[in-house]
């Protein structure tokens, strides 16, 4: 029998918590883990998280809720009364359907507030000069918006300019991450800011874009 599954969202914490610096010890404990998990999913993840690590929110359409704009904007429905189907903001459903168009169907002005589709073919896409209406399907919206999802956000290193440099310059003077780890404190005893966990120094310099770092020597 297999190994049982943990909740994604335990995982999710942890993953969080090494963005931010923390040792894989230190994150497996806060997340109430054995080390040797943390250790796992670490190795596993070749250091990086293999989800996203921004939790599920309101702000978020569903997968149903794109299937259903799907169906009325296909029968023609304007999009104030789909956003009263699935009960979000019209403004919520205007910035889905131009954001996930597909392509060579170019934008139009939605329709009055109130007007509702008549039998027939969907308003907007039959009569001289008239432009096509939009086209929009849920499979590839929900399929981009979980590629956004995925993006990895910048790392601390990335994002703390001070701590990066004080890093570079350990690691071209030939230092180890675990050592640049256990120095900072030294050096910087009343600054937290200046701390890094050396899991976190190996992701900035073997992942591209995760901090720049590298261990060339300065000519």
């Amino acid at each position: 029998m297999g190994r049982p599954r943990m909740p994604k969202e335990i995982e999710r914490r942890f993953w969080r918590l090494i963005a931010a610096g923390s040792a894989t010890e230190q994150a497996a404990e806060a997340v109430g883990v054995s080390a040797d998990t943390g250790q796992r999913w670490f190795r596993d993840g070749g250091g990086m998280a293999p989800m996203a690590l921004t939790e599920p929110s309101d702000r978020f359409l569903t997968v149903a809720e794109r299937e259903t704009i799907d169906l009325c904007w296909a029968e023609g429905w304007p999009q104030a009364d789909i956003a009263r189907e699935i009960g979000r903001h019209p403004s919520t459903v205007s910035r889905e359907l131009r954001r996930n168009r597909l392509e060579g169907y170019p934008r139009r002005p939605p329709l009055p507030v109130g007007q509702r589709h008549r039998p027939g073919p969907a308003p907007g896409t039959q009569g001289p000069g008239r432009r096509p209406r939009l086209r929009y399907r849920a499979a590839p919206a929900q399929a981009k918006a979980e590629a956004r999802g995925r993006r990895p956000k910048p790392s601390k290193i990335a994002e703390f300019p001070e701590l990066q440099a004080y890093v570079q310059r350990q690691l071209k003077e030939g230092w180890s991450p675990e050592q640049i780890t256990g120095r900072l404190v030294v050096d910087f005893l009343d600054d937290e800011r200046m701390r890094i966990s050396h899991e976190a120094i190996y992701q900035a310099l073997f992942v591209q874009g995760r901090g720049g770092l590298s261990t060339a020597p300065e000519n």
